[in-house]
């Protein structure tokens, strides 16, 4: 008769009786009570591996709906940082081309205002301060 390795068989023993009978895979024989002994340790460490695992997973979910909630704030207060830039940008993206914009009508005025209609000769600088102060040219 052959059995398999998962197969048990019980095995009598009459010379000794103090032991009792002897479970064993083929002609292998273990101690019924080392073997019980051995499958309740083996069941109550089962038990405990998966309290283990259920108490790491309920902490896990805690840990990451916790991180879910600071990174929402985050994100939130990111794009109120992002608007708040924007508006700044915009800002000064305005002023800076309404001054250029400023000095090139001043600078077209002053060079168009200035300029000599016989030669188209452009008046320097000198020349136009000595205009409006009524003084001598520099030069």
């Amino acid at each position: 008769m052959s059995y398999s390795f998962f197969q048990l068989r019980l095995v009598g023993r009459v010379s000794d009786s103090k032991q009792g009978p002897m479970i064993g895979c083929g002609a292998t024989g273990i101690d019924m009570d080392t073997l019980t002994l051995f499958t309740i340790i083996l069941a109550v460490t089962s038990i405990v591996l998966a309290v283990v695992s259920l108490v790491l997973s309920i902490l896990f979910y805690v840990w990451s709906k916790r991180s879910n909630e600071d990174i929402q704030k985050s994100a939130i207060h990111i794009d109120h940082n992002t608007a708040e830039i924007q508006k700044l940008f915009d800002r000064f993206y305005s002023d800076t081309f309404g001054i250029m914009k400023n000095t090139v009508i001043a600078m077209q005025t002053r060079l168009f205002a200035n300029t000599d209609s016989d030669t188209t000769k452009v008046v320097t600088t000198a020349e136009v301060s000595t205009v409006e102060n009524n003084s001598e040219p520099l030069v």
